[in-house]
């Protein structure tokens, strides 16, 4: 890792058209494994070139990393494509695709995590929800993407196309950092009094507990009163809270959901495990009482940091989601209702799905759930 001050960032502009075309035939050169390939054969490639022709465009977003020089060292960028352009990571248009390098004697020194999330930051402070980016199979980088959030969509034999899903923030950027330090400050404070014996620490702790409940009634989660008796309430060492998602998919690929009674958004039927509940069996009761269905849990396939793919909650916890294929072991019609908690169900196409409750369910976890039940040799994800 570089030293703190060995590097800073700025934004990309107009200057750095050429060094951002540099780091994309390095990335291309490297992919193909053909490093012969010189700048006018690759730029002659339509689609190669659409990552940087015309370099900034009105919608772009980039971030340069330089030296304390001030020489750039890598730079990662966004922009948007269309259907009848698109790039190598395409989804849909709203979505701008991820390019990112950085100068061979730099990595493996924490500069492209830098870049990633600074990228990421922009980008919510612009208002865009979701990334994606193209990456071969066998680069390391990999493995960075799906640490910092990022999620398989499609696969070829090659490379896979993976999607970020950013936290939701305020016209500054800051609501999501402010949710996850009130999240921190209460497991600290929970921590802290259930370890701690001496009375002076646990009024500071205390004090803590206070100033976390104020911070999430300040972001909209509830009043101040009501969030410092729940956190009171939750005693022992501070750990996430499991929530379980069930996918059942029929014959033609289209998925059970059900509508949330809270927000009238629609979601994988799922919530949180109860004590002495199995994994497997938390989703299938989930799957009984919501949707009226008895399954049997067949595979998981993802476990996903809820921050990270579905946006803070509206409460003070942080959140696992565990996400599982189900099957059915009767023929009963799908029922709503039963538990009080869900006021609808019904089988949708992924290309024609209802307003979703993204705290929840989002379309990335859809469409992984819908690639691993196609393709049954892909391996479980997780953070």
């Amino acid at each position: 890792m570089a030293a703190p001050g060995d590097f800073t960032l700025r934004p990309a502009g107009p200057r750095d058209a050429d060094f951002l075309t540099d780091l994309l035939i390095a990335a291309v050169n490297w992919e193909s494994g053909r490093a012969g390939r010189g700048r006018a054969n690759l730029l002659a490639h339509t689609t190669v070139a659409r990552y940087v022709a015309g370099w900034p465009r009105a919608d772009d977003l980039g971030v340069v990393a330089v030296d304390r020089r001030g020489e750039p060292i890598g730079a990662s960028w966004l922009r948007h494509f269309s259907a009848e352009e698109p790039g190598y990571g395409f989804v849909p248009p709203d979505v701008p695709e991820l390019s990112i390098g950085v100068v061979p004697s730099w990595r493996g020194r924490g500069v492209g995590r830098s870049l990633l999330r600074e990228v990421a930051r922009a980008a919510g402070r612009r208002g865009i929800a979701r990334i994606s980016l193209s990456v071969a199979r066998r680069t390391p980088a990999r493995w960075l993407y799906l640490r910092e959030g990022y999620v398989t969509v499609a696969r070829s034999e090659d490379s896979e196309t993976m999607v970020r899903t950013l936290p939701p923030s305020g016209p500054d950027g800051t609501e999501g950092w402010l949710h996850a330090l009130a999240v921190e400050l209460a497991a600290m404070a929970q921590n802290g009094l259930h370890y701690a014996t001496d009375r002076y620490d646990r009024a500071r702790y205390e004090r803590l507990q206070a100033i976390s409940a104020e911070i999430f009634a300040t972001l909209g989660d509830g009043d101040v009163d009501g969030l410092r008796a729940v956190l009171a309430t939750d005693e022992g060492h501070a750990t996430p809270k499991v929530d379980v998602r069930g996918a059942l998919f029929d014959d033609t690929g289209r998925v059970l959901l059900v509508r949330e009674q809270r927000d009238g958004g629609w979601t994988l039927p799922g919530g949180w495990a109860d004590a002495l509940d199995t994994p497997s069996a938390a989703v299938e009761r989930e799957l009984a009482e919501e949707a009226g269905l008895r399954v049997r849990t067949t595979r998981l396939v993802a476990v996903h940091d809820g921050f990270r793919h579905n946006g803070h909650p509206p409460g003070p916890w942080h959140i696992y989601k565990l996400l599982f294929l189900v099957e059915r072991t009767d023929e009963a019609e799908p029922v709503a209702g039963l538990d009080g908690e869900t006021s609808g169900v019904g089988f949708f196409d992924l290309t024609d799905l209802p307003p979703l409750s993204t705290r929840r369910t989002t379309v990335e976890q859809l469409e992984l759930l819908c690639a691993h039940r196609a393709d049954p040799a892909l391996p479980t994800t997780f953070d």
